[in-house]
């Protein structure tokens, strides 16, 4: 009987190691994910980008090993009042399986909520639902590899 109940609490102790174990590896995997799909972070991405209400919009995006980020823009050729006006945004990012990042906004109003991980040198600005926007204006993002 001894026998009977201390092979039923090693089996059950087995068990809830193994769940434990797994969800190590889902963390792990989500990191290698960032780190493949981001490599050498922090780092900043630049580009002027399509704007309807002006001629272009500057940008300045800095990705943070935190999950943190900082997007600055600078409208270029807006009407005077607010001519070469900037702003700031922050907040949190997460990569989806999709290798779209997604941003979830702490302070400001970026432009733009999602980005496509072209490669780890280049992002995509999409529209809201995660789509290319395809008005022939430019949404590309570089990596700049003088800052960071």
């Amino acid at each position: 009987m001894k026998y009977l109940i201390l092979l039923m609490i090693t089996v059950l102790f087995s068990c809830t190691n193994s769940n434990t174990g797994a969800n190590v590896d889902e963390s792990n995997a989500n990191t290698q994910k960032t780190s493949t799909a981001l490599a050498n972070l922090p780092s900043k991405y630049t580009g002027y980008i399509g704007c309807d209400n002006c001629d272009s919009l500057w940008i300045e995006f800095t990705v943070n090993t935190d999950q943190k980020y900082l997007l600055t823009k600078k409208y270029i050729g807006q009407t005077t009042e607010m001519k070469d006006s900037a702003s700031n945004s922050t907040g949190n990012w997460m990569i989806d399986g999709d290798n779209v990042m997604n941003l979830e906004v702490e302070q400001g109003s970026p432009e733009f909520s999602k980005l496509k991980i072209v490669t780890p040198e280049v992002l995509q600005v999409l529209d809201s639902t995660g789509s290319v926007m395809t008005n022939g204006k430019n949404y590309l993002l570089k990596r700049d590899k003088n800052n960071m």
